[in-house]
């Protein structure tokens, strides 16, 4: 319930079911359709501003924009860049093995 990410995402957090705040992940977002990554703050340009930085809905659109987009990966020396060279392509090189981990035997 976001009026940052319903806005600036019109219909995507229905799309992909968004939960938030569930028993095995207080005060997260997540979603069981698709895959839900945890960037850390060594992956951004500046750690110290997204470890300051206290809006998950903020760094959520970021990531989302950053992952689903088509920018070039040029990394932190452009200066224009959130995240590191290489984060996208690791978040994309794991994408196959979401259905593997979802289906999963665990706990």
């Amino acid at each position: 319930n976001t009026t940052l990410l319903t806005d600036k995402l019109p219909g995507v957090l229905d799309e992909i079911q968004i939960f938030w705040n569930e028993k095995k992940y207080p005060l997260l977002r997540v979603s069981y359709r698709h895959s839900t990554i945890f960037l850390a703050p060594q992956s951004h340009c500046d750690p110290i501003k997204y470890s300051y930085n206290d809006s998950l809905e903020e760094k959520t659109l970021d990531a989302h924009n950053w992952i689903n987009g088509n920018q070039p990966d040029k990394g932190c020396e452009d200066g224009n860049q959130l995240y590191n060279k290489g984060v996208r392509a690791d978040v994309l090189i794991t994408y196959p093995i979401q259905e593997i981990w979802r289906n999963r035997k665990f706990e």
